[in-house]
């Protein structure tokens, strides 16, 4: 078996010398670096899941974790895989190493803000906070049921704590949303007990399109009319985020879904979007309905149209954009 070393310091640690002439490339946290040395044992890239699983496991609420596996000298390939995040995030990055005397594993996450584990007495209540540039914090909880909960909250109220009621069906799954400079998104997530199965069990090649209309039906939701300009409108998001390589809303100023819609004439009273990116366009809604927030948006009852745009990036995988409206109508450029 190879022998590990958790690099917990990574800026100081000789696996990555490079970094030191950088600081601060990001932020190291214990349990990524855990999380990292579970999944070397393997000795090979983790998959999504995989990943998903030890990053909970070891106690950390980041999202959007990526993973960098390298064999042999790791420095050049660290460095660029954390510039190149750093790049394409509003957020700083947090990261955690484990090393062998083959290979290392390199786990990174953007981070806009944190969940405390969820304190159980003698109230259950759910603390945090949201970096500097972010803003309009809220709870989203999935409960065993699968029921939905919104909970707005104010970035004093987060750091004081937030009550959650002992009667939800557990186990609970708590994301924290906030928005930043690309717009709203998950940043923050915990689970109190075992985690909850929030994406449906069709299987991953089905149809986007009948995935949603499967998951609305049994949410007691309407079903959507597709909608040939939010079609258009999703299609010209997904490609630019495939080309940016961000999974953002607003890739730049100005640009939000209902700014991108108004500007091809569409008003609507109201607009949400989803996105995702996955090796398919079925396995990408599936994230999306892993998440509570992305969750909570795509079973919205007031939505009435959705449009779905696809694009594929350089190492050939879909990028989903989900674009919905409630009752949108041409209101002339």
């Amino acid at each position: 078996m190879p022998r590990f070393v958790l690099a917990v310091a990574l800026l100081a640690s000789s696996a990555l010398p490079a970094l030191a002439a950088h600081p601060p490339a990001c932020r190291e946290e214990t349990a990524l670096a855990e999380a990292a040395a579970e999944l070397l044992l393997a000795d090979a890239a983790p998959s999504d899941e995989a990943l998903a699983q030890a990053v909970r496991r070891a106690g950390s609420d980041a999202v959007l974790v990526r993973a960098l596996f390298t064999r042999g000298e790791s420095s050049a390939h660290a460095e660029r895989f954390i510039t190149e995040a750093r790049a394409r995030t509003d957020a700083p990055i947090a990261c955690g190493l484990a090393r062998s005397d083959k290979a290392s594993l390199l786990l990174i996450a953007p981070r806009a803000g944190q969940l405390l584990p969820i304190e159980r007495k003698p109230v259950l209540l759910v603390r945090g906070d949201i970096e500097e540039g972010f803003s309009d914090p809220k709870l989203v909880v999935v409960d065993a049921d699968g029921g939905l909960i919104h909970i707005a909250t104010s970035a004093r109220q987060l750091q004081k704590g937030v009550e959650l009621d002992p009667e939800w069906p557990r186990p609970l799954r708590v994301q924290l949303v906030a928005k930043g400079p690309a717009g709203p998104r998950p940043i923050a997530e915990r689970v109190l007990g075992a985690p909850p199965a929030l994406a449906s069990d069709l299987p991953v090649d089905l149809a986007p399109e009948q995935q949603l209309t499967v998951v609305r039906s049994e949410a007691g939701a309407r079903s959507l009319r597709t909608h040939a300009l939010l079609t258009e409108v999703a299609a010209a998001h997904a490609a630019k985020v495939c080309a940016e390589g961000r999974i953002a809303h607003e890739l730049a100023p100005g640009e939000d879904p209902e700014q991108r819609l108004r500007a091809r004439g569409i008003g609507a009273r109201r607009v949400g979007e989803t996105i995702a990116r996955e090796r398919s366009a079925g396995g990408a809604l599936q994230r999306m309905l892993a998440s509570p927030a992305h969750r909570l948006t795509l079973l919205e009852p007031s939505f009435t149209d959705v449009g779905l745009g696809e694009a594929r990036d350089d190492r050939g995988r879909v990028c989903l954009v989900v674009l919905l409206a409630s009752w949108p109508r041409f209101v002339g450029r």
